[in-house]
């Protein structure tokens, strides 16, 4: 079966699905947030569409308070994931990979 070998935009739609109000997602670049970056503030309820090169490995830091997760998202195709997922994800473990979604959330000690 052929593929397209021409780059092609996919959107990934975080939702606010906790009950908690102020759930901040930042851009990474290397390993740490972009200084002086777009910091987004998404409310109960919200939405983020982020248009992204599909294939292509995005990183961000989804933080509630001083509890922060680091997720990396590489899609091919439209995502929507919940912020109470990113959140949920077990804290012994230092990794936790949403496979159905292609996503995989990190522990942020920083």
């Amino acid at each position: 079966m052929p593929t397209s070998t021409v780059p092609f935009e996919v959107l990934f739609e975080l939702t606010n699905d906790s009950p908690h109000d102020g759930i901040s997602v930042q851009l990474i670049r290397g390993d740490q947030p972009a200084p002086g970056g777009a910091t987004a503030y998404l409310s109960h309820k919200e939405s983020l569409s982020l248009v992204l090169e599909a294939g292509e490995t995005y990183k961000y830091v989804v933080r509630h308070g001083k509890r922060g997760r680091v997720i990396s998202v590489r899609v091919w195709q439209d995502v929507k994931c919940g912020v109470s997922i990113v959140l949920a994800a077990p804290s012994s473990a230092q990794s936790y990979h949403l496979a159905q979604l292609g996503v995989t959330v990190q522990l942020d000690d920083r």
